[in-house]
């Protein structure tokens, strides 16, 4: 059976539905409000992240339990779920709380919790045994051996630092110039830097990354568009939408990307960016302002 967990931001419940008849589970109380709410590797496990309580809330999909309300360090924020691993980065403690599926499954909670540098605001990818964690206001991803937590290199130069996703064994930085990339290479690290495209407004940023396991490329934010990432050939292509996007991800057989846009429709894009088909779904919203 799928299953959504869906929550909203008046209320301090997360509700379990099935996905085919929409009908409600299980609900569940959690201690407070709910800021990312993301699901494992396998969509089996959901995620509910309540930064204000340094709480971190788990629901087993399958079995339609809550599995626990766990506390960790301070400020949980950024979520990152790919091959097994789900890490959570603690704003506030500078850490890194590291669950893995496998344990989940076997009903064991507790993360690893991994000291990775000051507070700030950051995000964190595992390649393999290398685990990066990235810092906004330094700009920096620091690389440390996973099974004892050695500092192995810094890399510098991702000027105000946000978002992180990855691909096989490429971890993808969003910076405010354009993209970091680390790719793990034997046993090398090695990075590039895909800038901007010119000629294109320095208001724009990658801050948001989507990933699939079994696609090549990478979505992120742009504006009102999107920015499509080739890590193997280190390009980069701006793509136009007639609306501004809400929420992007990729579909469940990582062939499309799927778009919400403000006026209410679904855009079906291929992996060139091209529309291929469009849906509406809800109302005309008002997009949000500011820079992405």
């Amino acid at each position: 059976m799928s299953t959504l967990l869906l929550h909203t931001s008046e209320q301090e419940k997360l509700t379990l539905v099935d996905a085919k008849t929409l009908e409600i589970i299980q609900k569940f109380d959690v201690p407070g409000r709910t800021a990312v709410l993301g699901a494992s590797p396998h969509q089996r496990f959901g995620f509910a992240i309540h930064r204000d309580h340094d709480a971190i809330t788990i629901i087993d999909g399958v079995a339609g339990i809550h599995l626990g309300t766990i506390t960790v360090e301070n400020q949980p924020t950024h979520f990152h779920a790919y091959d097994g691993h789900i890490l959570i980065f603690n704003d506030g403690s500078g850490s890194v709380s590291l669950f893995w599926e496998e344990d989940l499954c076997a009903g064991k909670v507790a993360p690893q919790q991994l000291k990775v540098g000051p507070p700030d605001h950051g995000s964190a990818v595992l390649v393999e045994n290398i685990l990066l964690a990235g810092f906004l206001r330094s700009g920096r991803v620091i690389a440390y051996q996973l099974d004892n937590m050695e500092k192995l290199l810094e890399f510098n130069g991702c000027t105000a630092l946000h978002g992180a996703a990855q691909i096989d064994n490429i971890a993808i930085f969003g910076c405010k110039d354009g993209v970091l990339l680390i790719q793990k290479e034997s046993d090398t690290l090695v990075s590039v830097q895909i800038a901007n495209p010119s000629n294109t407004s320095s208001q724009n940023r990658v801050g948001i990354i989507a990933t699939h396991p079994k696609s090549k490329i990478a979505v992120g934010n742009w504006g009102t568009g999107l920015a499509l990432i080739f890590p193997q050939e280190k390009t980069m292509k701006i793509i136009n939408l007639p609306a501004h996007p809400l929420k992007f991800s990729f579909d469940d057989a990582g062939d499309f990307v799927l778009v919400l846009g403000h006026d209410g429709y679904l855009y079906e894009l291929d992996l060139e960016g091209n529309i291929i088909r469009r849906s509406q779904l809800l109302d005309a919203v008002i997009p949000p302002k500011g820079r992405d």
